[in-house]
């Protein structure tokens, strides 16, 4: 039991808790960091291993993202910014889904800072 959950359902909560406003970042990292050294961890570990990375990968592209806007006087920011977004929705949703059945999958165009 992790915080009083089960670990599938811990470990999807994870994922859902970047969508919570403002410290959506940081959720997940607090979840992860209090808990991957209990029991059972390897499952928590790998999936804060993905949430993270993918944390790093989205600020890195929307820092691309920017400079691009930048480049093309704002027509890249109507396109790039709302297609990260739409990407990073779908991912989180189904990277949620498929903790909850107890798969870890690493996340599509995600750059693996920490293997």
């Amino acid at each position: 039991m992790f915080w009083g959950m089960k670990l599938n359902l811990f470990c999807m909560l994870m994922y859902l808790g970047m969508f919570v406003p403002t410290v959506g970042w940081l959720a997940p990292i607090i979840m992860w960091a209090t808990n991957k050294d209990q029991d059972a961890s390897k499952m928590i570990d790998q999936h804060g291993r993905n949430i993270f990375n993918f944390l790093i990968s989205m600020v890195i592209y929307g820092f691309v993202a920017f400079v691009l806007s930048l480049v093309t006087l704002g027509i890249g920011a109507f396109v790039l910014y709302p297609a990260l977004g739409i990407y990073a929705i779908v991912v989180i949703i189904l990277s949620a889904l498929k903790a909850n059945e107890g798969q870890i999958k690493p996340i599509p165009l995600c750059i693996r800072f920490i293997k």
